[in-house]
């Protein structure tokens, strides 16, 4: 389970922080603040991407997978990053679920979503129709 949560820590990290080191070294380093807000909102937004493909699932045994994803995820995010990340990702992913949504952006939602869990494989069996 670790291996899985350093490679989505290591995908959070290289979405949220472009390779522009040339940049970086004219404005100056991040803080660690900085760098804070940066990962959680990375967090923050796949929650609401979680929320969307919920919206925009075919029926009740596809919100759940996509669910029990989200509640995977957010364990992750608690045992790796602490309580306040987990918690914000399931507030995102709420919000995400219920906010209205451009309906004819659902394939690109679910594209997305499916995307991201593939690359993990306690995520991509749970698409598989294995949900434990």
């Amino acid at each position: 389970m670790t291996r899985k949560w350093l490679a989505l820590m290591i995908l959070l990290i290289v979405a949220v922080f472009p390779l522009n080191a040339l940049a970086q070294e004219k404005e100056g380093a991040q803080t660690s603040e900085e760098s804070d807000v940066e990962f959680q909102d990375a967090v923050n937004d796949l929650g609401l991407s979680a929320g969307y493909a919920v919206q925009c699932s075919k029926g009740k045994p596809e919100e759940q997978v996509i669910g029990k994803q989200a509640f995977t995820i957010a364990d992750g995010l608690a045992k790796d990053f602490g309580t306040r990340s987990a918690f914000l990702f399931m507030i995102y992913f709420g919000a995400g679920g219920s906010q209205p949504i451009e309906k004819d952006k659902c394939p690109e939602y679910i594209a997305d979503w499916k995307e991201f869990a593939d690359k993990y494989p306690e995520l991509a069996k749970m698409n598989g129709g294995e949900n434990e």
